[in-house]
């Protein structure tokens, strides 16, 4: 039996051991803010993270944004404002390095009326492996 794709507070190994990846399953808040995934220790090696969020933006009244923070420093922030007459283009692809052993937190925010809109973020991370040949 496979194991539960979701994994909002740790990785998952590939099956091959060649990347992690975790998965936060589908969300909605119930206020303006909510922390999505939380991995406290994000394990041994340095990583090349991608990330892809993505949200029901047909329930999205005003706004609605993710940050993404490494031990507490934020990362990047990314919001959009449907009432800005600007067409968002989704779903949000965000690629960034992850030192070893760092926590990791992605929160959603959104404006009062939108959060019954659901949305969701999957991280696949690549370790960084270096070989050093001769002496």
């Amino acid at each position: 039996m496979v194991a539960s794709p979701l994994s909002p507070s740790g990785f998952l190994k590939s099956e091959n051991g060649q990347v992690y990846y975790a998965y936060s399953g589908i969300k909605t808040l119930g206020g303006t803010s909510e922390v999505i995934m939380h991995i406290p220790n994000t394990g041994l090696d340095d990583l090349i993270i991608d990330m892809t969020a993505t949200a029901d933006w047909s329930s999205v009244a005003g706004d609605l944004g993710i940050a993404v923070t490494l031990n507490a420093d934020d990362i990047f922030y990314q919001n959009e404002d449907v009432t800005a007459g600007i067409k968002t283009i989704e779903p949000w692809h965000f690629r960034f390095f992850c030192p070893s052993q760092s926590e990791l937190v992605v929160t959603s925010y959104n404006d009062g009326a939108s959060g019954a809109a659901s949305r969701s973020c999957m991280l696949v991370a690549t370790p960084i492996w270096s070989t050093i040949y001769g002496a």
